[in-house]
């Protein structure tokens, strides 16, 4: 019974993350790829307004609460790569998921600020290797 119990929490916690990866399969590459071509990633923050003044968002994301992605999706441009992020990836799945159901695309999906910044950070040198700067924020 004591080696099951490990077992047994692994395997949840492999399904807890499969439902909160996508199932898109968007890449840090793939953005990166539509920066170099000169377009500018749109970071979307979907957590709540009480969310953000424990942890401000990142510089120049749009903040559109989860639930009101549909209805707010205009603000977000269309023909732009996108990267969404909430505080644990669950929100920002559904939100990428919607998104892409109304044909935006690249959309990358990320758990918290921190991995959202560093992906930014990613794209923006993958990007700089192909000689093009300043397109991530």
């Amino acid at each position: 019974m004591g080696k099951l119990l490990p077992l047994v929490a692994a395997l949840i916690a492999v399904a807890i993350m499969g439902s909160v990866i996508s199932s898109d399969s968007t890449t840090v590459a793939d953005l990166a790829a539509e920066v170099a071509k000169g377009k500018k990633v749109t970071v979307v923050d979907v957590r709540s307004p009480g969310e953000l003044a424990f942890r401000p968002p990142l510089p120049a994301a749009l903040n559109i609460p989860v639930g009101q992605v549909e209805s707010m999706m205009s603000a977000v441009p269309k023909d732009a790569p996108v990267q969404v992020y909430c505080a644990s990836g669950r929100r920002s799945g559904s939100a990428a998921k919607v998104l892409r159901e109304h044909g935006y695309g690249p959309v990358l999906s990320t758990a918290n600020c921190d991995s959202a910044k560093k992906i930014l950070d990613e794209v923006e040198k993958l990007a700089e290797a192909e000689g093009v700067t300043g397109k991530t924020r």
